[in-house]
């Protein structure tokens, strides 16, 4: 016979009572309120305590489990109306002490402590994106090769602050979403067209007669003069 003892890591440990082998467990052998389960090939005691789930309004909030283990795994599914996202979420122990989760998208998930957990979602009216997405709609349809490169880099910057943007913000970060909409409209009307003109290098074409800066306009002039004043002089002391 082996004597049952208390674990605060609960793998493979049975809590009150005895047992004839410590890997055989039976419901027998556990204390009041003490149950087994079995992950991964791995049994695992401890108490079953409630999931409770607070009743959420303009929304779903359903738990994979009623009442669940010390140690496992919670999963819980969040299902907003339409034209709701979801908003805080708080969850709890019997004492208040906040239990850690994770969530990728709607759903989150927890590691049941060992007592009784309140789950509480809040939703909230999702704030309205219309505007953005019209102008976001305009200045992707714009090609970047028909402005010039400085206006375009102010649009090109404004539309991938649009982008990263969460697409499901609520009502309270409306005014976020009109600033970047704001300035995707500036950036659009800032927009300045690509000309003769503005495409015109500037820079010098260095010239070999006595290095004298010819520029590109009138360059190819200013050259054959030169040559033919250069012609000219040694004709003269020639003859």
């Amino acid at each position: 016979m082996h004597k049952a003892v208390h674990s605060d890591d609960l793998y493979n440990i049975i809590y009150g009572g005895e047992f004839i082998d410590q890997y055989a467990f039976n419901s027998e052998y556990l204390a009041e309120g003490y149950k087994t389960y079995v992950e991964n090939g791995v049994t695992y005691v401890g108490l079953e305590s409630l999931v409770k789930v607070t009743a959420p309004t303009n929304g779903t909030v359903t738990a994979d489990k009623e009442n669940a283990i010390t140690g496992q795994t919670v999963t819980v599914t969040l299902e907003p109306d339409e034209g709701y996202v979801l908003g805080e979420i708080t969850i709890v122990d019997k004492d208040g002490k906040a239990v850690e989760y994770s969530r990728i998208n709607n759903v989150l998930t927890f590691v049941m402590p060992a007592n009784e957990v309140t789950v509480t979602v809040a939703f909230e009216e999702k704030a309205d994106y219309t505007a953005l997405d019209e102008a976001l709609a305009k200045a992707i349809e714009i090609d970047p090769t028909d402005y010039t490169e400085e206006s375009y880099a102010a649009l090109a910057a404004a539309i991938e602050k649009a982008y990263e943007l969460d697409p499901e913000l609520s009502k309270a970060h409306q005014d976020e979403i009109d600033t970047v909409t704001e300035e995707l409209n500036t950036a659009i009307a800032g927009l300045k067209e690509v000309t003769a003109e503005s495409n015109k290098p500037e820079t010098e074409i260095p010239n070999t007669l006595d290095s004298i800066p010819v520029y590109l306009a009138g360059g190819a002039i200013a050259i054959a003069s030169l040559i033919a004043l250069g012609y000219s002089i040694k004709k003269k002391l020639e003859d």
